[in-house]
């Protein structure tokens, strides 16, 4: 996650950065579990997280924002919602091409 990578500069990860990754996946997957086959299906053949911000993100932005408050750290409810969007199209693309573009473009400087 991007958070992560600011942070490696620093000598590690503050426990609250960790604290609200496992919560980014935490989320992700009740998410998942709660979605029905076809569901599942659009986001595999949709993998771009800007086409569900307004929708699925606002609900996850509302339904979840609050359970970070207590993480230790600020985080606004849109970039909660983003986090855990990418985390779940993330979750469907392994292993595939998309997955691999992704990852590569975090490797890339600049």
């Amino acid at each position: 996650m991007r958070l992560k990578r600011q942070w490696d500069f620093y000598g590690g990860v503050p426990e609250a950065i960790q604290n609200y990754n496992v919560l980014i996946h935490e989320v992700a997957l009740e998410c998942i579990e709660n979605m029905t086959e076809e569901d599942r299906a659009y986001i595999r053949m949709h993998p771009d997280t800007s086409r569900y911000h307004f929708g699925y993100g606002m609900y996850i932005r509302n339904k979840y924002g609050p359970r970070f408050s207590d993480v230790g750290v600020y985080i606004h409810r849109d970039n909660i919602s983003s986090d855990v969007l990418s985390e779940i199209v993330f979750a469907f693309c392994q292993n595939t091409m998309i997955s691999l573009l992704f990852l590569m473009s975090w490797s890339l400087p600049g």
